[in-house]
């Protein structure tokens, strides 16, 4: 994975888990956590679905990886728009490849 893919999938997780925590946040504030023994912030429990904890991290990562998948379609039909080489293809290869 070269560094521009890293730096998107890095920024694209870190956002989307944000937005993923805001929005299992506003959930519970409308529909209510539930009793604290099945918050499950403990152990493997915090990564079962079926607790408060697991959910949000679920929740989480399926934001993340639907923010980082958006924002490489984006970023590539942009530079496909523009002629560019699409992200993550060496520019050089590209270039003799076309002639360009």
């Amino acid at each position: 994975m070269n560094k521009t893919q890293l730096l998107s999938f890095t920024v694209g997780m870190i956002t989307g888990a944000g937005n993923g925590s805001v929005f299992v946040v506003c959930m519970n504030d409308f529909m209510g956590r539930g009793p604290y023994s099945t918050a499950g912030m403990w152990g493997f429990d915090a990564y079962n679905p079926a607790t408060f904890a697991g959910f949000q991290n679920f929740v989480m990562l399926l934001f993340g990886v639907a923010f980082w998948v958006i924002m490489m379609l984006g970023l590539k039909g942009a530079a496909d728009a523009e002629g560019q080489p699409v992200i993550g293809h060496d520019f050089e290869a590209v270039h003799d490849a076309t002639g360009r």
